[in-house]
Formats: C-alpha cells, structure tokens, sequence
C-alpha cells in the first residue's frame, strides 16, 4: 500500500493592487505545492481584489540568526538631538 504524503505548512501572501506590497494573509496545509495554490486561492483570493498570491512551504522559510543587529544598523547619532546643548540658547 502507497504511503500518501503528510501535509506541510504553505504560508500565502497577496498583493492587492499592481505595484503593492505583498502582505502574509494566512496559511494553508497541504500535501503538495500545487494543492497549496488552490487551496490559497479559495481561500484568500475569492472576497477581495488580489492580483497575484503566493505561497511559500515553510521548510523554506529561514530566519536571521539572532546575532543579526536590528533598526539602528548604521551609526547615524548626528541625527539625534540629545548632544545639543539648548540651556542658555535665545528661544
């Protein structure tokens, strides 16, 4: 007897207008990536405008190691305005 494969986490994106972003709606599981189209198309596609969807397995979602700097990255404190002395300055 064939062995019938498991179902994987798909992750849907849609993009609702041309020149949008593409914002996460949802997932779907399915057994495959084609499965996973249909079922994100029934399910996020069908009540508001999309102009494409995509899905993405899971499996190839990665994230960035937690050694990763975030916001901030670039040393830009010139923008700050805390060195400013303003004690003594005319208002």
């Amino acid at each position: 007897m064939a062995e019938t494969p498991e179902e994987h986490v798909y992750y849907v994106f849609r993009r609702q207008a041309s020149g949008a972003p593409l914002t996460e709606v949802g997932s779907v599981d399915a057994k495959s990536e084609q499965l996973a189209k249909i079922y994100a198309k029934e399910n996020y596609a069908r009540r508001k405008r999309t102009t494409n969807l995509v899905v993405v397995s899971a499996e190839d979602m990665h994230e960035i190691g937690d050694d990763a700097a975030y916001g901030g990255a670039l040393d830009k404190e010139y923008r700050n305005d805390e060195g400013y002395d303003v004690e003594g300055f005319p208002a």
